[in-house]
């Protein structure tokens, strides 16, 4: 029987994280220093609460709720453009996948949930 890759086999174990007072401004620095389009937000006990994008650094950099122009009347993404903390701009819930499951089944259910990775 063919083996089959899981989440296990290609994820990263050491996880850049942030904390959701990080500020918005160190962001940026973390994600390109080591190479990353997002990060989660943790917890005191390391739990993730939420997770970063580059795309939302860049609403905050650009100061508009959607860099595509989309969103503009939504609240929500003018509180992102105005973020000043990890915990303001992420995203949440989190979903996180389970390490012994095959990347098939990891997409069907990312897809599933319509999560994006930097979204």
């Amino acid at each position: 029987m063919l083996h089959r890759r899981t989440v296990g086999d290609v994820m990263t174990e050491e996880v850049i994280t942030l904390r959701p007072d990080t500020p918005v401004h160190e962001i940026a620095g973390l994600m390109d220093a080591n190479d990353i389009a997002a990060a989660p937000v943790v917890d005191d006990e390391g739990a993730p609460i939420g997770v970063v994008s580059a795309s939302d650094v860049l609403r905050h950099e650009t100061g508009m709720p959607d860099p595509q122009g989309q969103d503009g009347n939504d609240e929500h993404a003018w509180g992102k453009a105005r973020a000043r903390t990890a915990g303001a701009l992420m995203s949440s819930p989190v979903f996180t996948a389970r390490a012994d499951w095959t990347i098939p089944r990891a997409a069907r259910e990312l897809l599933g949930r319509h999560v994006k990775s930097c979204r």
